[in-house]
């Protein structure tokens, strides 16, 4: 359901990738540059450096690209997010080729961009092809592929939303107990191979290729996102929105679970014991995020004038100044 023309999972398979789609235009972060060129069968008619997200740039950016049958973007979510936005504004093919498993960027079709340093989800073409060399992804921290559990395990926050604003009148997305169930098994796999992913081994990668197809493919058949993203996703917003910083997003989310989690009374020390498990740092101090930021960021939620973009434990809980302290209390800071 994710229209992924090709999936390849392997070693050494980032060198042929893309033997048969010239002439490409890479999209590849500059530290990465020479490395991939340089194992790369087949060079590029130009190189994008990702190092921009803001859309007015990219736009200037890809005005000026030669013309290509296809971009590729080798990279993290970054790298993968311009290319997505790049081969719609060009209208060719993308063939994405992670070199981390940190975000779904590589297989949704969304590029999560920047305007007026706001981040904004923009429609983007999903993969022509996916290449996934486990050579490269075990030469990764292992920290940044454990980072792309985050979205996984923020269906347990996000369903808990869903299931209690779903039944509102006029509910824009109706609560669906196939796609809950569905996204529930999610979470428990992670729980069930926690050994493995804790050392982010062969099997753990190809597992959460799976897992990471699985999300995506739940959410595009719903024509919504609302069993992964919930309340703990609007946390990270607020916190990004605030503090004007990117963050590595797994943690982030991490951080948005554990306080969620909380806040709605749900089943929080085994949420925060599986993170534990596995290595997914997501105390305020692992993401460098200050009590004060913290405390600007659940009190802006509190706050929001007018309509929210989607309802959550925020809209239902009295999160006032003592509720906040309270949340504040137990947590270690930068």
């Amino acid at each position: 359901m994710t229209g992924i023309g090709e999936l390849r999972i392997g070693r050494g398979t980032l060198g042929p990738a893309l033997s048969t789609r010239e002439p490409y235009l890479l999209v590849v972060p500059e530290g990465l540059r020479d490395d991939v060129l340089g194992q790369l069968a087949v060079a590029p008619v130009g190189v994008v450096i990702a190092s921009s997200l803001e859309q007015v740039e990219l736009d200037e950016l890809f005005d000026r690209a030669p013309a290509v049958d296809c971009v590729a973007g080798v990279g993290g979510g970054v790298a993968i997010d311009v290319a997505k936005y790049g081969a719609g504004r060009l209208g060719v093919p993308l063939v994405a080729v992670p070199t981390i498993l940190s975000t779904t960027a590589y297989i949704n079709p969304l590029a999560v961009l920047r305007e007026g340093g706001r981040s904004v989800m923009v429609p983007a073409p999903g993969p022509a092809a996916v290449i996934v060399d486990l050579d490269v992804l075990e030469r990764a921290p292992t920290r940044l592929n454990v980072a792309g559990l985050g979205d996984i395990l923020s269906c347990h926050t996000a369903l808990y939303d869903w299931q209690l604003t779903a039944g509102d009148d006029g509910a824009a997305q109706p609560w669906d107990e196939r796609a809950a169930r569905q996204a529930r098994l999610l979470v428990e796999s992670i729980s069930a191979h926690a050994d493995d992913f804790r050392i982010m081994n062969e099997r753990a990668l190809k597992l959460l290729v799976d897992l990471h197809i699985e999300v995506v493919d739940i959410c595009e058949g719903l024509g919504h996102a609302r069993p992964e993203s919930g309340s703990e996703h609007l946390l990270v917003e607020a916190i990004e929105e605030l503090t004007g910083r990117t963050f590595l997003h797994g943690p982030i989310v991490g951080l948005g679970i554990d306080v969620m989690s909380e806040l709605q009374d749900n089943e929080h020390e085994v949420i925060v014991a599986l993170m534990d498990e596995i290595g997914l740092g997501h105390s305020p101090e692992a993401n460098g995020v200050s009590r004060l930021e913290l405390e600007q960021a659940l009190t802006h939620l509190s706050q929001l004038d007018g309509p929210p973009r989607f309802r959550s434990v925020v809209d239902e809980s009295h999160l006032d100044e003592a509720r906040i302290a309270e949340l504040l209390a137990t947590r270690s800071f930068a």
